[in-house]
């Protein structure tokens, strides 16, 4: 959306004061993987979410360009995704964010590439987000791997695949579902820009508008603020 906090509320108040739509294009929600993440945590058959553990590992090297002389390069220019699909998937905002950034030596970027934050979300809930763009193995997908743990049971979302693990008593494992993805009518850009075809032709306002977005990637400047501080800092919208 853009590259400050000033700059993203200067351009949502553009938007709003002459009424237009500004549209970020999200397109992660929009995949058959993270779509059904979302349907079945929204669906309340797991129940309520206590914590939440996030994986992204790849090994990039985009020869050379912006991203490898940013300071920030995974948080600012990936993670805005992953965080996005947080607030999407959970249905939780984010309270606060503890986080951590480090480049190993082998690493041909010249700012940080690798990177643990903690979020604290809405109802207590606890996300652990571990990333790296210089991975040296145990690749993952885009979306990257997931494990929602609930009242009922355990979501793990690995490389495309869902299954549940299902939790009678305390701690024991009763039973694993294995689930069929779910496709949205549309997949990735293409369901961004239907959406807002049919949000300035008289329909209903997308999900991905400036004034959500803004929401997510708050999270990225509170995370980029709390590795330059080594402080919890407070998500700020």
């Amino acid at each position: 959306m853009a590259a400050t906090p000033d700059d993203c509320r200067i351009m949502l108040d553009a938007a709003r004061k002459h009424g237009k739509y500004y549209v970020v294009s999200q397109n992660y929600r929009y995949r058959p993987v993270t779509w059904t993440m979302a349907g079945l945590i929204r669906e309340g058959r797991l129940g309520r979410i206590g914590q939440v553990k996030i994986d992204f590992y790849k090994g990039i090297d985009f020869g050379g360009g912006f991203r490898h002389v940013m300071d920030h390069p995974l948080i600012v220019d990936m993670s805005i995704h992953h965080f996005d699909l947080i607030r999407f998937v959970t249905g939780l905002d984010p309270v606060n964010v503890t986080a951590r950034s480090w480049n190993p030596f082998w690493s041909n970027y010249r700012g940080d590439c690798s990177n643990t934050v903690l979020f604290e979300m809405q109802q207590e809930v606890h996300l652990l987000y571990n990333a790296s763009w210089c991975a040296k193995g145990n690749f993952c997908s885009w979306d990257g791997n997931w494990q929602i743990e609930c009242e009922h049971g355990t979501l793990i979302q690995e490389n495309g695949q869902i299954e549940i693990v299902w939790i009678e008593d305390l701690y024991t494992p009763t039973r694993r579902e294995t689930v069929a993805l779910e496709s949205p009518q549309l997949n990735d850009q293409a369901y961004v820009l239907d959406e807002f075809m049919n949000a300035i032709g008289g329909g209903p306002r997308p999900m991905t508008v400036a004034d959500d977005n803004i929401k997510s990637l708050s999270m990225v400047f509170a995370a980029v603020e709390a590795i330059q501080t080594k402080r919890t800092v407070p998500v700020m919208v």
